[in-house]
Formats: structure tokens, sequence, C-alpha cells
């Protein structure tokens, strides 16, 4: 029996808060031209989510189109259990790229490790072909313009399931890529870990390579931190988890000539165990077991204009231990690869406002040309439209007169309504010229960040030269500091902001910070003027910087005490506030050694090596 079915389902979601206006461009912890957040809600909301299943006989395989395209749930009718680890919430955490990473089900990532649509909508589409039916999610992603497509797909009496990746680009130019599958499972002491004999690269505190022997047996008890393992070398292409208390598993198959990788990810027990916590809404651990087209996360391949990428695995479930080295690779007759659907763009409010405007450009038709998105809308221009620099200069230049009847938009509005008590009845005229005047500035600051997403940053700091919005200041701060080493520049371009809350913002004002501490004592009187303005507000970010300029002014008692009391939120691969107890420890002399685990774990920070692709920047993109 083969039975397909679609949806809505409701689920707890924990909302999350977005870092801020500052474009993700050369922002070490983000992916532009994505949003980053900062923050997740502690109490969740209710939410429906579209839901497809595809089933047989043996097993029902849900799939979440609007987390991405995951797979959300494998239940194993014989046994009529769950196989993957249930959340019980959509609770994102702090994990790059966009620090909005969800644990549970299979995640598909593209085009860097942890796919950046992990809470966004995808497209999807599903079918009955021959004895065989099939669930395809995809979209053309925002950064690169590059295609990708994951199926699903199962047979009539198929106890695997099939999933075939495919990544096309389209566009003129070679993009980098990686692609892991990601499937969470529950874990439990007895958990079994049923992987290949061979060489593995081990990345916990430190980066080294070990034997996974054939002869002993791994369990979750015999790990006692977060860790995770690349298999450089193997003797079979089959991998997977059982857990004998729970009476299932999940192994994983592939042709080593296609989908080589092979990685292990846990939390072990004891110490590390809230950080998985952190993920659900209950105190319950998951392992990660994982496949994809390349060896190690560090790891990214070229696609060629052109090209189209292809890789297949293959998922078990299974309520009884399984011999990986007894496994045969499955032979699906599968439709074509020619056959599978490449989606385009997902209609979102980040994509809608620019193909609104290629198309008006296309046309050059300036009555179709609408408002610029508001600067605090955080909707940037995709760096993949190559055209979209010209359209945003005839945007620029043409708007005005399709566009200067109404009130301003963004700041151009709030400036417009601020002149209001000064202007006499008569001065509509006057108004709408100056919003029309915003409108234009507000184009070119896009041009400008479109410039800097394509990584030609001399000339989006050129362009930004004629921005005089606070949008502008406060990208031409970052771009000055990150990419010219020029903090007097930097400076002066946060200096040129007027709006207070634009100044107050936490992700602004942290990054004003970071440039004032670059003059040691000659910033600290301008630094301690911003630091009351705030001194209510517990955000991270800005209790992180109040630490900083303590210690910099010689309070290190202060300094301590923050970092010991703050209840900082959790956060991987990030060391920023390690670095801060070490220069305190160094004063006060405490632990010379390095900072503690339960010093890592007020700080919200692990003890992890600096490896691989966990860190996004736009030089290591290009």
């Amino acid at each position: 029996m083969l039975k397909l079915t679609e949806w809505q389902e409701t689920l707890l979601y924990h909302p999350v808060v977005p870092c801020g206006p500052v474009p993700t461009v050369c922002d070490g912890e983000g992916i532009y031209p994505y949003e980053s957040f900062c923050e997740t809600a502690e109490r969740p909301v209710l939410r429906k989510f579209r839901m497809m299943a595809i089933e047989n006989d043996w097993m029902k395989v849900t799939v979440c189109p609007d987390l991405g395209g995951k797979i959300h749930s494998i239940f194993l009718k014989a046994s009529s259990k769950e196989i993957l680890f249930d959340a019980g919430a959509v609770r994102p955490v702090r994990i790059l790229p966009r620090m909005a990473f969800i644990s549970g089900g299979i995640e598909v990532s593209f085009p860097i490790a942890h796919t950046p649509v992990q809470v966004e909508v995808v497209h999807a589409e599903a079918r009955q072909i021959g004895d065989r039916l099939y669930i395809w999610c995809g979209e053309r992603e925002v950064r690169y313009g590059m295609h990708w497509t994951v199926e699903y797909s199962l047979g009539e009496h198929d106890r695997y399931l099939t999933q075939r990746a495919t990544f096309v680009n389209k566009t003129s130019e070679a993009h980098s890529w990686m692609s892991w599958s990601n499937a969470a499972l529950p874990a439990r002491a007895d958990s079994q870990f049923h992987f290949p004999a061979g060489r593995v690269l081990r990345h916990a505190d430190i980066l080294e390579e070990i034997e996974w022997s054939r002869e002993r047996g791994y369990t979750l008890s015999d790990f006692d931190r977060m860790q995770g393992f690349f298999w450089k070398s193997t003797d079979c292409n089959a991998f997977g988890m059982y857990t004998p208390s729970l009476s299932s598993g999940l192994y994983h198959i592939a042709d080593p000539a296609e989908t080589p990788g092979i990685k292990l990810w846990l939390y072990g027990l004891g110490k590390h165990e809230d950080w998985a916590h952190s993920t659900a809404i209950r105190r319950e651990s998951y392992v990660e077991i994982q496949a994809g087209p390349l060896l190690e996360q560090a790891d990214n391949n070229m696609l060629q204009p052109g090209a189209r990428h292809m890789h297949t695995e293959f998922w078990i479930p299974s309520a009884e231990p399984l011999e990986i080295r007894e496994f045969e690779l499955p032979a699906p007759q599968l439709i074509p690869i020619e056959e599978v659907p490449l989606f385009d763009l997902v209609p979102r409010s980040g994509t809608a406002p620019w193909l609104v405007l290629a198309a008006a450009y296309a046309s050059r038709d300036a009555s179709a040309l609408a408002a610029p998105p508001a600067a605090e809308d955080c909707v940037w221009p995709p760096p993949f439209m190559e055209q979209l620099g010209e359209a945003l200069l005839w945007a620029a230049e043409t708007g005005c007169a399709g566009a200067c009847d109404g009130a301003g938009a963004g700041e151009g509005a709030g400036a417009g309504a601020g002149t209001g008590a000064d202007a006499d009845a008569g001065s509509g005229g006057a108004i709408a010229s100056a919003a029309g005047g915003e409108r234009e500035q507000l184009w070119r600051y896009y041009y400008a960040v479109w410039l800097a997403g394509r990584g030609l940053l001399d000339e989006a700091i050129a362009a930004l030269a004629a921005v005089e919005l606070d949008c502008g200041y406060a990208l031409l701060g970052r771009l000055l500091r990150v990419c010219r080493r020029d903090y007097a520049g930097s400076r002066a371009a946060y200096a040129s902001i007027r709006s207070a809350a634009w100044s107050l913002h936490p992700q602004l004002f942290f990054e004003r910070d970071v440039t004032l501490a670059q003059f040691g004592a000659g910033a600290l009187e301008e630094r301690e003027h911003w630091f009351a303005q705030v001194d209510s507000l517990q955000d991270d970010a800005l209790v992180e910087r109040r630490a900083s300029f303590l210690l910099d002014r010689g309070g290190v008692a202060e300094a301590k005490t923050i970092l010991d009391r703050h209840a900082f939120g959790k956060v991987h691969q990030r060391y920023d506030r390690s670095q801060l107890w070490q220069r305190v420890a160094a004063v006060t002399g405490e632990l010379a050694g390095g900072a503690s685990e339960e010093v890592l774990a007020r700080l919200g920070e692990d003890d992890l090596a600096v490896y691989g692709a966990y860190r996004v920047s736009e030089q290591k993109q290009e």
C-alpha cells in the first residue's frame, strides 16, 4: 500500500529576535543576505506548519516544507516507534550560520553547513510515479542563486527511504558549496554507535586523529563531552546508531564514490548535555549521524556555471540492531535526474521587493516602481542578481517620479514627520520633495549593500559616501573597521548617526564600541557616555561589551562581577566572552591554566577547538 497525504500541523514555536538592521555582509556571525538572530523567546507560540507524508506498509515518512524541507518524522509501523529525535517544539538556538539551528528530524544543508533556510518555507511538490511516491523540496537560494532540490522517495516494498539531492548552478560564476545530511536520534546511555573501522578526525577541545576500532563496541556512556568525528578511511560504506532501551535505530548507506562523508556528533553524558536540552522542551539529549558528498566539514567544492551535482543516500530505520558490513547498496528505479523539479525563488518578504524592482527596470516602467524597503525591515538585495545594481541606480535616478506623492519610506517617513511642526500648511510640496530625497538615498544605500554583498567592498565604501542616512553610516562604520581597519573613519561614521534609536540599538552599540575600543584611553569617556544610556538593559551583547569596557578602564573586579553573574545564552564556536574572562584571570591570577567547565557554562561558550566552516565570512565563501 502506498499513501500520500498532506495537512497542517500545529507545533509549539519559539519566536526569534533579529540581531539588527545592519546587513550581515562582513559579519562573522551571519551569512549575507540572510537575517541573523540573537535571541529566542522562552515562551512558545502556537503555529501551523505544512506537512507532507509518504508511506508504505513498513514506514511513514513526514516532511516539513515550512522548516527548510527537512524530514520531520520516520515512523516504523511494525514496532510503532518514532525513529528520529522529537524536540517537542521548534526552538532555535545559537548555531551558525543564522544563529537559528533547530534539532530533530533530518536536515539537508546547502550551500553551507546547517542550511540557512532551516526556519524558512521552501517549495514542495509530491506525487506518485509508477509504484513510487516522491516528495521534492527546494528553492533557488538567495546568496549565490544556485538551485537545490532534495528528493525523498518510497517504493511499495521498500524498507529504506531514498534521499537524492541535486544542486544546479545556472549563474555565470562558479560558487563554493558543501552539503551534509544530519539525522538527529534520541540519545540514551546505552545508545550504540555502529560505524566503520578506520582513521577518524576527532573534533573536541583538540583536533586529533584516532583509530575507530572494529572490535570495540562504542556506546554513548563512553563519552563525557561534546565532540564530533569525521571518518577519513573506512572498511565499509554504512553506519548507524541503535538504542536497545528504545528498541529503535537508524542506519545509512550510500555509494562512497558519491557520498563518502561520514560524521558522528554527540554531546556525551554529563557536563555538555545542557547544550542539547536547550533545543527542546524537555531535558533529553540527542545524537547526530551525518553523511555528505565531502569528507570533512572544513571542505568545500566549486560548482561551475551550468554544472549539476547529484548524490543519493539511503536511510534504514530498524527496531533491532543491524550489521553494517552486511548491507547491500539499494538500487531503486528512480526518475531521471533531469526530471527532478528545480524551483525558483521562494516569494518571501526578503525577495519580493527586489523581484518587483527587477521587473520594473526590465520594462523601464517607473510607475511600477514601489517604494524601497525600510532600512529597519532587514530586507537586503540578493547578490546573485547581477543586473540589480543597474536597477538600483535606475530606481535612485527615476523612482521619485513615480513615488513622491505619499509619505516617505523607511527613515524618510520619520524625517519628514519630524519637520511638520515647523512647517506651514503650504509645505506639502517640500515634504514630498524631502520624502523623494529619502527614497533616492535609500536606493543608493541598497546599491552599496548589493556591492558589498558581491564582495566589491571598496566600491561599496565609495558608494556609501553619497548616502546620508543612519543605515548608511552604520554599514560604513562596519566596512571601514572590518575591511580597511580604518578605525578613525569607522568612528566618524558612527558619530554621524542622528537617530537615538539607531545609536542605542544593541547591534549598533556593540559594533561602535568595538571600534572605540581601538582608541584605548582616548575613547573611554565617549564609551562611558554611551554605556550610561543603556545601563538597565541586560542584552548579552551589551553586557559583554560593558565587561570589556570596565576591563579597559581598569575595573577588573567590576568586569569579573559582570562575567560571574550574568546568565549568558549559549552560542557554539564563539569565544569572545572566554577571552574576556582570560583577560580578567591574567590580572587576578585565577585559573591560569584556562577557563573551567563551570566558567564556560556560565559564559555560554563551548570549549571546542576552532575548526571547519562553522564560522562564515564573506571572504571564506567567495
